[in-house]
């Protein structure tokens, strides 16, 4: 989904149901601000996208059942899609609305039920800064907050206490880079971006960080429960995957 038509489908195992289709929701194949992978909140799946022509390109949240019933839903003027599993969580910011650097970043979280939307939380952010990676779970929000001087940090907030975590990011946090988050730690990776190419686990109990690995280009990892997958690079010089269990 980057500079590309694109389609969104779901599965169950069974067969699978075409949910969305460039041609025929947007206007724009611009590439979307942060990762372009599908999230799901509720039955529904969210991803980024970019509508309009010309000067005139916006950022769009668009979404579906996963069954493929009913109309695809089209938040406007929103980016960054994350999902706590039962929320949606969105960024409104002045980049998706339209303006100028300059003033704070809104979290919203949006029930996929009625489409209504709440504050969570406010990033404030200085000239030049940028958010450009968002990842939700039901106890804590990360995002990255870029500068145009290269540097970059990541956050971890606990929705409960409001207690943060910050991480100095010796990488320039575009919104390209890898960013998930599991109740027990968040992972990282910088893409394809220059910079340290090392692959990260934030441990959100003791809060140690360890480097999972480094692949320059590749910098990517997953994580889901307590499973985190990050790539590597085999012998003969193709790129695989090492999966394990996070044990803390």
């Amino acid at each position: 989904m980057d500079a590309f038509d694109w389609r969104v489908w779901s599965s169950d195992g069974r067969g699978r149901t075409l949910l969305g289709d460039s041609r025929r929701l947007t206007d724009s194949v611009a590439r979307a601000v942060g990762e372009t992978r599908p999230v799901i909140a509720g039955s529904t799946a969210y991803w980024a996208a970019t509508d309009g022509r010309g000067s005139d390109v916006r950022q769009v949240v668009l979404g579906r059942d996963l069954d493929g019933h009913g109309e695809v839903r089209r938040l406007k003027d929103v980016e960054l899609p994350a999902s706590d599993g039962a929320h949606l969580l969105v960024l409104s910011s002045p980049r998706s609305q339209g303006r100028a650097d300059g003033g704070p970043a809104h979290v919203l979280s949006v029930d996929p039920e009625t489409g209504s939307s709440n504050r969570v939380l406010t990033i404030p952010l200085d000239d030049g800064e940028q958010v450009n990676a968002l990842a939700a779970t039901p106890t804590h929000l990360s995002w990255v907050v870029a500068g145009d001087d290269g540097r970059s940090s990541l956050v971890v907030h606990d929705r409960a206490t409001g207690d943060e975590q910050a991480v100095e990011l010796h990488q320039p946090g575009l919104p390209t880079m890898s960013l998930q988050l599991t109740d027990t730690f968040a992972v990282w990776g910088n893409g394809s971006a220059p910079g340290d190419a090392g692959q990260y686990l934030l441990d959100l109990d003791d809060h140690d960080i360890w480097r999972l690995g480094d692949l320059p280009g590749l910098s990517v990892v997953h994580a889901s429960d307590d499973t985190v997958a990050w790539a590597v690079e085999d012998e003969h010089g193709d790129v695989e995957y090492r999966v394990a269990r996070w044990v803390g």
